[in-house]
C-alpha cells in the first residue's frame, strides 16, 4: 500500500513540476486611443505608463499594434490600439488610401508591441530574434511574398515560376516588410 501511495505522490509531484513548452501565455500591452475622445496620448507614446491594466496576459499568438493616421494633415493619429490576436489581418504592413494611412504591426515576444506602430517595435519577428534578412532557399530575385502564403515549404529549388533558383533575400525584417501573412511562417 505504501508503494502505491509513493507512486501516486511521485506522479503528482512530476506532473505539478512539468513545464509544457509553448503553453506559456504571451504578455502584451493593451490600450486604445481615439482622437476626439481622449487628449492623453500615453497609449501611443508610453504604453508602460498607461493607468489601469496596461499589460494583459494573452492566450493568443501575437501582440499587435494598429495605428491609423490621416493623409492630410499627414501624421495626425486618429486611432491607435495595442492588443493581442490569434490571426491579425496583417502581420506587418502599411495600407494607404486617399484619406488614411494604417499601420499594422504584430510580434510574438512578451511586451513586444511597445513601438510607435510606424516601425515594428522591440521584437516583431515570429522567431523572436532581432532583425536581419529572411532567406528563402530556392527563390531568386526580388519579390513580395504576399501570394506565396504557406507554399514556401515547396522543397529544394522550388519557385513559383517553376524555374530552379538560388535564394530570395527579403531585407528589413526589423522594419517594414512585404511579408504580411501569418500563414507564411507556419512552414518555415
Amino acid at each position: 500500500m505504501n508503494r502505491v501511495k509513493s507512486l501516486w505522490l511521485f506522479v503528482l509531484i512530476f506532473i505539478s513540476s512539468w513545464k509544457i513548452h509553448g503553453v506559456e501565455a504571451l504578455r502584451c500591452y493593451a490600450c486604445t486611443y481615439v482622437a476626439g475622445q481622449q487628449t492623453d496620448t500615453v497609449c501611443i507614446d508610453k504604453p508602460e505608463e498607461v493607468s489601469g491594466q496596461n499589460i494583459v496576459t494573452c492566450d493568443k499568438r501575437y501582440c499587435t499594434i494598429m495605428r491609423q493616421e490621416l493623409q492630410d494633415p499627414a501624421g495626425r493619429v486618429l486611432t491607435f490600439s495595442r492588443s493581442c490576436e490569434d490571426e491579425p489581418l496583417f502581420l506587418n504592413d502599411v495600407i494607404e488610401d486617399a484619406t488614411y494611412k494604417t499601420f499594422f504591426r504584430s510580434c510574438t515576444t512578451d511586451l513586444c508591441n511597445d513601438g510607435s506602430g510606424i516601425s515594428g517595435g522591440s521584437g516583431w519577428r515570429p522567431d523572436g530574434n532581432p532583425g536581419g534578412n529572411l532567406v528563402v532557399p530556392g527563390l531568386t530575385g526580388q519579390s513580395t511574398i504576399n501570394s506565396l502564403r504557406s507554399g514556401i515549404s515547396g522543397g529544394s529549388g522550388w519557385r513559383p515560376d517553376g524555374n530552379p533558383g538560388g535564394n530570395l533575400v527579403v531585407p528589413g525584417l526589423t522594419g517594414q516588410s512585404p511579408i504580411n501573412s501569418p500563414k507564411l511562417y507556419e512552414n518555415i
